[in-house]
């Protein structure tokens, strides 16, 4: 048979689809967020093939060999055959030179570069296309693959589909750093882990602590209340009361009243209502404010590090949380102005240092058999 062009470009075609196919499975694969397969296996409509995609995905190895087998075939095999095609139809030396360089650049961009980008975008749903062909490849080299994982255990070996929590945090920090949640959503996060290390008394005040009204008190004996509501202007009080018909009006009121030294107990059916309230009198009983500027904090240090000749060590004393300006929040700055090292008092301050992040070494100056966190250790 005479050689043909049209051959030539199926050849080309064959291989250049075969190539393109391989490597977009590979970078689907290995890109495929683990956590969406199995949404996708609890939801009836994509349960099967989601399922098949679980099995290939836990023998990761395994699929990637086929995966490599496949693509090596058709890069390696069916390049060797077009050469040689390609060789008997074009007879002039520099014109063979020409066309291999041109079908090696079109492999490398068509066949593996193009692909890959792709299986990367959308690695879900090219890794569920895959399923088929490669459960069907599975089958064909089950003999060569046993007998490559007898040689090589370590393709056996079964990829756990796992979220541990470091992953979650480290999850929920990339996403706020992106924009794709809030800071303070990433903080709650990163939080919820910490609630497994605390007791009641560290998040609630103890009855006995409580400011209360003694339960003898009368309304007469109580200074003053304040009632909201559509109908509180019809109740009658012996007790000095200010009445406000809805909330807008008390939030209109609110900066005139004077609440210094008061009591205040919060009684309503309507608990949205309440919290608003109780939001605003916390704001109110909070009015002082403390503004830390961190690039100053940096400025100040750097202005007193110049100071100082370069064998001097410098130590940051960071404890009782910052002095009131935050020990993370410190810590993290003091560390990006490279500190050489951070001063805590306790232990458990040092603690929370290191479960936020901060790496730099850290003085103890109290290690105490009043230590708190000690304390909880031994128990």
């Amino acid at each position: 048979m005479e050689p043909n062009v049209l051959i030539l470009v199926t050849l080309i075609f064959i291989i250049l689809i075969g190539s393109a196919c391989c490597s977009g499975a590979e970078a689907a694969f290995l890109a495929v967020n683990s956590m969406r397969i199995l949404e996708l296996a609890a939801k009836q409509k994509t349960k099967g093939s989601a399922n098949q995609l679980l099995k290939l995905r836990k023998h990761l190895g395994r699929t990637l060999t086929v995966i490599t087998i496949t693509n090596n075939g058709f890069n390696i095999i069916g390049s060797l055959i077009l050469g040689f095609y390609g060789a008997l139809l074009i007879n002039n030396r520099l014109g063979l030179t020409i066309f291999s360089i041109g079908f090696y650049t079109i492999v490398v961009l068509i066949g593996e570069v193009v692909p890959k980008a792709i299986g990367t975008r959308f690695s879900l749903q090219i890794a569920i296309l895959s399923v088929p062909i490669l459960r069907m490849l599975n089958i064909i080299m089950r003999p060569f693959l046993t007998l490559i994982e007898k040689l090589f255990p370590v393709i056996t070996a079964e990829n756990e589909i796992s979220t541990d929590e470091e992953d979650i945090r480290q999850m929920a920090k990339i996403g706020s750093q992106k924009g794709l949640i809030e800071a303070d959503e990433a903080a709650m996060i990163s939080k919820v882990f910490q609630l497994n290390d605390l007791k009641a008394k560290d998040l609630m005040i103890p009855r006995v602590s409580a400011p209360s009204i003694n339960g003898c008190e009368t309304l007469e004996n109580i200074s003053q209340l304040i009632v909201v509501g559509e109908k509180s202007s019809s109740i009658k009080f012996n007790t000095p009361a200010l009445f406000y018909k809805n909330t807008s009006y008390f939030e209109a009121d609110f900066t005139n009243l004077n609440l210094y030294n008061h009591h205040i107990l919060l009684k309503g059916k309507n608990n949205k209502l309440t919290q608003l309230i109780s939001d605003k009198l916390e704001a109110k009983k909070h009015q002082t404010k403390l503004e830390i500027d961190l690039n100053k904090v940096e400025y100040n240090f750097n202005k007193y590090k110049s100071h100082l000749s370069k064998e001097v060590k410098i130590l940051a004393m960071i404890k009782a949380a910052g002095y009131g300006a935050g020990i993370v929040e410190m810590g993290k700055k003091l560390q990006n102005c490279q500190v050489d090292f951070l001063g805590v008092a306790y232990v458990d301050e040092g603690v929370e240092l290191r479960r936020n992040g901060i790496e730099a070494p850290i003085l103890v100056m109290n290690v105490g058999e009043n230590n708190l966190f000690l304390k909880k250790i031994k128990k």
